[in-house]
């Protein structure tokens, strides 16, 4: 069962002046494994947009928020229930951009950004327990957790100048400065820290 469906709005708030923008979208798969588990993803966005135009600036402000929720994620196609992992946590986008004219001849791009993502896998068996494992085929009573958080910021400055006839000829000048840092943080455990593992039985 795949169903795929949102909608979006926008328009203009003020005559010449605001502008907005904005969607929902939902996808929703359901399947089911080998076992007859389900493995169901649920993935859901949200986007927004407003436009702003005052004096010789163009603001723009954009955000977008998208979760993905998975039940019945698995190391091994024939893991029992309780060694599959529902997977949760959402993802950010946040951005502002001021475009600034400069005369008839320049441009100023001013923009800045913030992404933080964060999700996790949670087993179904819980994480006070261990892992049981037949040799790289199948797990039974819990499975691995994990844990990832990610957060990116970002800036840029640019400047466009055009001159006519400059040095024999038309010149377009670009000079700027870009700025990424990121940091990332993982984290996973068998169960309870053990995993007892089995060869045929």
């Amino acid at each position: 069962s795949i169903k795929d469906y949102g909608f979006n709005i926008g328009g203009s708030l003020i005559k010449d002046k605001i502008w907005f923008w904005g969607s929902y979208g939902v996808q929703d798969i359901n399947l089911m494994d080998m076992r007859g588990d389900a493995d169901a993803t649920m993935l859901r966005t949200f986007n927004a947009k407003f436009n702003f135009a005052f004096g010789n600036h163009r603001i723009e402000l954009y955000g977008v928020y998208n979760d993905k929720i998975k039940e019945g994620r698995k190391r091994y196609p024939l893991d029992y229930y309780e060694a599959g992992r529902k997977q949760t946590g959402p993802a950010y986008i946040f951005k502002i951009q001021d475009e600034i004219t400069l005369g008839s001849s320049g441009l100023l791009s001013i923009k800045a950004s913030y992404t933080p993502t964060s999700y996790k896998l949670e087993p179904y068996g819980g994480r006070n327990k261990p892992v049981y494992e037949e040799y790289k085929t199948y797990r039974w009573n819990t499975g691995t957790w994990e844990e990832y958080e990610t957060k990116v910021y970002s800036g840029s400055i640019l400047l466009n100048y055009f001159k006519d006839n400059f040095l024999i000829g038309d010149h377009q000048f670009k000079v700027g400065v870009d700025y990424r840092y990121s940091s990332s943080k993982t984290s996973s455990q068998l169960g309870n820290g053990l995993q007892l593992t089995t060869v045929d039985g």
